[in-house]
Order: structure tokens, then sequence, then C-alpha cells
């Protein structure tokens, strides 16, 4: 930039920490410093709220590298007391890998909070059916032996899939997550309360209409169970994506996730009409229109979602979030 400049050992050793500081913004390349000097720059940025990354090979670079918040030693020209003062060593000495390693790095985090939110998601509606149910005097909507297939069977052959999510494409233009920015941070609370919120209202619904009906209670608890399966299906196609729609992803862009959700459905429908399973987890076969309505009644969890990303696409929130990292 027009700003920038070059500062060499002896200036640096002129300057001020506060002038230091203050000029870390326009100093563009440090030049023949001493290995002092190396970790007085370190502790600048640190003082002014940076997370520090250095690089280095020689001995002169290991009190830098072991004061950084990330050391990082070249492997093949890399002395043994760098590679001992390092956190990280870039084996083949190629500075590309290590862009490569920040964004493997951010796929993982970014998959670690899917996964968060697609548990918190469906954990907290089936806390809420049965709330709600025991608060309006009704039957138990779903039995322990069912709350117990959909906690291992239904979410079991998604939430590990879901960690297979691939890269987004973007990650490297995303800013870089605070350090102390919680891991359920505000925008995923309101994503889990959306999501549950149309999951509960949903299959509460289905139940209180149905128990008013005066079905067999078998029927209804089958008919509960197998909705509250469906929303957790349309919920993890949600969570693939804070901006993005479940359409434009793209349905095998992850087979892993493909597969569970396939491997999931057969199972749901294996556990209504086989009846070594049925008698075990208390359900009773349902007619092929009533899996179709409940399809359609349980998407209501996608399209909510789909809506709330759109308005956030409106709104700029991927080109801010972009933005903020410039």
């Amino acid at each position: 930039g027009p700003e920038d400049r070059a500062v060499d050992g002896p200036t640096l050793e002129r300057l001020g920490e506060a002038e230091l500081r203050d000029g870390l913004a326009h100093i563009a390349v440090f030049a023949r410093v001493q290995p002092a000097q190396k970790l007085r720059i370190v502790e600048a940025l640190q003082a002014g709220g940076e997370v520090v990354a250095m690089t280095g090979d020689g001995v002169n670079d290991a009190p830098a590298l072991a004061r950084a918040d990330v050391g990082v030693a070249m492997g093949i020209t890399g002395t043994e007391v760098a590679k001992s003062a390092a956190r990280i060593v870039v084996t083949d000495d190629d500075f590309a890998t290590i862009v490569g390693a920040v964004e493997q790095g951010r796929v993982v985090y970014g998959n670690l909070k899917k996964v968060i939110l697609y548990l918190f998601a469906t954990s907290l509606d089936e806390v809420a059916l049965l709330l709600l149910a025991l608060g309006g005097g009704q039957p138990l909507p779903l039995l322990a032996v069912q709350i117990l297939w959909i906690n291992i069977v239904t979410e079991g052959t998604l939430t590990v899939n879901l960690v297979m999510d691939p890269p987004d494409g973007d990650e490297m233009r995303r800013p870089p997550t605070p350090r102390d920015e919680p891991l359920v941070d505000r925008a995923m609370l309101g994503r889990i309360a959306l999501m549950a919120t149309t999951a509960v209202a949903v299959t509460y619904g289905w139940y209180a209409t149905r128990v008013g009906a005066g079905l067999p209670i078998e029927q209804v608890r089958t008919e509960t169970f197998t909705l509250m399966a469906m929303c957790q299906w349309f919920n993890v196609l949600n969570c693939q994506s804070r901006w993005r729609s479940v359409f434009s992803l793209g349905w095998l862009r992850n087979p892993w996730l493909a597969g569970g959700l396939a491997l999931g459905i057969a199972l749901q429908v294996a556990v209504v009409h086989w009846a070594p399973l049925g008698a075990l987890f208390h359900t009773v076969a349902l007619p092929a229109a009533t899996w179709g309505l409940l399809a359609v009644l349980a998407s209501a969890v996608l399209w909510v979602e789909e809506a709330r990303k759109l308005l956030a696409r409106l709104r700029g929130g991927p080109r801010r979030a972009a933005h903020s990292s410039n």
C-alpha cells in the first residue's frame, strides 16, 4: 500500500513500544532484525490483540517461535532447536501447506459447529414435545424405547456423516474466528430455537390433533415417532450451511450424509413395518398416504430455515462476513 514501509533492525531499535504498536499496521517488512527484535515484534502484535503465527528455521528464531501463538518451523531446512520450539513443523517447507492447513482447520471447526447445531436442535424438540404433552395431561407421545431409537439410530446415522461435510469453498474468505468466541454463539442459538420450535409445533400439533380425534394411542405414537424422525432428517439438511440453500448445495455433495439418510429412512420403515421390530418398539404399520402426509408436515422444518437463509442473503449476511475479514 502507499503508506506501507520497511523497517530495518537499527530503525526498530530506536522505536519505542507505543510507536512500534501504532506503526505495525503500516510496516510491511522487517529487515535484518536480531532474535530479540523478532521476539519484540511478536509481543507487540499480541499486545494489539492479534493472534500471531511465526515461521522460522534457524536457532535465532526459537525465542519468537516459542512466544508466538502458533510457532511454525520448517521441517527440511529447520534446525532441531527451531522444531523443538515450534508447535507445527511443515515437513515439505512449502508455505502453501500452511494455507491448506488453515483452510482444513476451518472446515473441521465449521463441521463441528454443524453437528452441535444439529444435536442441540433435535434434542430440544424431544424434550419440549414430552413437556407439552405432560403439561396438557395427555399420554406420553413417545415411549422410552422410541426416544432411544431416535437418539441412537436416527441421529447416529447422521451425526458422524455430517462431520464428513466437504468444504463450502469460501473458508478462506471468511473472517478469522475470534479467540473468545463461544462455540455456541448467538447466531447458532437463534437457529437452534427456530428449528426446534418448528419441529415441536409440527409434531405436537399433529399429536394433539390425533389424540383429540380419539385414535388408538399406539397409532398416534407411531405417527408422532415417525414424524419426529422425519423432522430430524430435514434438520440435518438445514445444518449443512448457514447461508446457502439446500437446493444449491446438491444432494450428493456429501455422499456419506446421503448414505446415512438412506439408511435412516430404511431403518425407520423397518421399525414401523417389520413385525419383530414393531413389537419391540411398540409401533404399528402406517398406510402409505400417512407416510406422505407426515413427510409434507416434517418438511416445514426445511422451509422455515430456507426462509431464514433467504432473508439473511437478502440482507447481505455472507457479504458482510467476507467484508469484515478484509
